[in-house]
């Protein structure tokens, strides 16, 4: 038996059993983790959202995939941001990993301007706001933003202004999401406007900056 079969082994006789969410909403079941949270830290967005996991090998995991595991009232989900295989001998002999937890499930919108046709004229179309990928529920991690200090231009000078946007984390699966589109929270129906999207925090990972929406 290798080691890799060895640690494969204690996770499923001491971890927990998982569910591998892939962004398109296809489910992989059948692997095992170990989790470590950090209730105990004293910044806020670690002792609430982040999860170290220590993954079988092989897995199915990867960056951007989202992790499911326990039992409700206390089941989690977390969606990884991190992966990285530890080796021993040439060989990997598990992964670890780490992520937010999962807080916000929901659907980008966008506007079209010929999306719905006119029955009184069906060369006039009427604008709407359509989904950008229909009947696929988004699952990601929204927070305060961790970074709110940011130089702006006012009247000719530049000055460091405090810019007030949640950021969602969410996977690069998602390519097609732009400026000035809409986040439909599944909960709640809130509706958030896409005000900015980086790409560079997380390899594999999308930062969406929300604020509120207030267009008609």
């Amino acid at each position: 038996m290798s080691i890799a079969d060895e640690i494969r082994a204690v996770l499923q006789e001491v971890g927990s059993e998982m569910t591998i969410r892939k962004p398109g909403g296809t489910l992989v079941t059948g692997e095992f983790l170990d989790d470590n949270s950090h209730t105990e830290h004293t910044n806020p967005m670690i002792r609430a959202f982040f999860f170290d996991l220590n993954l079988q090998a092989p897995t199915a995991a990867v960056v951007g995939d989202t992790l499911i595991w326990g039992s409700d009232p206390h089941q989690a989900e977390v969606i990884l941001t991190a992966i990285a295989p530890q080796m021993f001998e040439n060989e990997v002999v598990e992964y670890i990993a780490s992520g937010y937890v999962v807080n916000a499930k929901g659907a980008f919108w966008k506007y079209d301007q010929d999306a719905v046709a006119n029955e009184a004229n069906k060369y006039d179309p009427v604008p709407a706001w359509v989904q950008l990928y229909p009947g696929v529920e988004i699952h990601g991690a929204v927070m305060d933003q961790m970074y709110r200090s940011m130089a702006k231009p006012a009247a000719n000078e530049s000055m460091d202004v405090s810019v007030i946007r949640l950021q969602l984390f969410i996977s690069s699966y998602f390519t097609d999401i732009a400026m000035g589109m809409q986040w439909r929270s599944a909960v709640g129906g809130v509706v958030y406007k896409v005000d900015h999207i980086e790409d560079n925090n997380f390899i594999g990972i999308r930062s969406v900056f929300l604020t509120e929406d207030t267009r008609a």
